[in-house]
């Protein structure tokens, strides 16, 4: 079969079926150039009805912000004079608490004060008694020892008289020295020949040794039977 006898050839080669398919062809493309015009036309609409709400609905959003301003306003200060509020009787409470509490510290201090004074008398009366009462101890301890110390004095006043060569002078006792003024104490301290001067009590005697002998040497006695 050659090209002229396809069926498509032949509807081509038809005039009617040319006819047909330009008319169709119109019709297409003027439902094409209406599909390409209604998205510009309904654009078109769209901006003109906004541009004629745009200032009514601004107006609106304008009057809602201020409403809004106003109540956020009026809340603001209702909040603030509530906060004011609360704070002023906070303040009040803790000023009256701090004074309160001032008041039972002053108390405490006064109480505190009293009993620290009361301490402090009794304990200076105390030590006042503690020194009294040493003074007087040391007071008699001091005439004990004054008493027995001029005790003591009187005996050694006494020995020292008891000792007193003029004393002993008096009784008879006599001292001889050498005449350099030696004291003579033994027999064996002079020689013969030598010079003595003997002191008693009214003056005193010289003398020239002739001899010399020891005292004799006591014996011992003999145990009694």
């Amino acid at each position: 079969m050659g090209d002229a006898d396809h069926p498509s050839v032949r509807r081509v080669a038809d005039p009617g079926a040319v006819a047909d398919v330009a008319q169709r062809l119109a019709g297409h493309k003027a439902v094409g150039l209406r599909s390409i015009a209604e998205p510009g036309d309904r654009l078109d609409a769209v901006t003109a009805e906004l541009g004629r709400l745009a200032p009514a609905g601004l107006g609106r959003a304008d009057d809602r912000l201020d409403a809004a301003s106003a109540r956020l306003a009026r809340l603001g200060t209702g909040h603030l004079e509530r906060a004011r509020r609360v704070l002023d009787g906070r303040g009040r409470r803790v000023v009256g608490a701090a004074g309160r509490a001032t008041t039972v510290a002053d108390r405490r201090t006064q109480r505190a004060a009293s009993a620290l004074a009361t301490s402090g008398r009794h304990h200076l009366r105390s030590a006042d008694r503690r020194v009294a009462d040493g003074a007087d101890a040391l007071a008699r301890r001091a005439h004990r020892t004054v008493t027995a110390a001029g005790r003591r004095l009187d005996g050694h006043a006494v020995a020292v008289a008891a000792a007193d060569p003029d004393r002993a002078l008096a009784r008879g006792w006599s001292i001889t020295r050498r005449a350099d003024g030696t004291l003579i104490r033994r027999a064996g301290d002079v020689a013969e020949g030598d010079v003595v001067v003997t002191t008693v009590a009214d003056g005193v005697v010289r003398s020239t040794v002739h001899g010399a002998d020891d005292a004799p040497t006591p014996t011992e006695e003999e145990p009694r039977s």
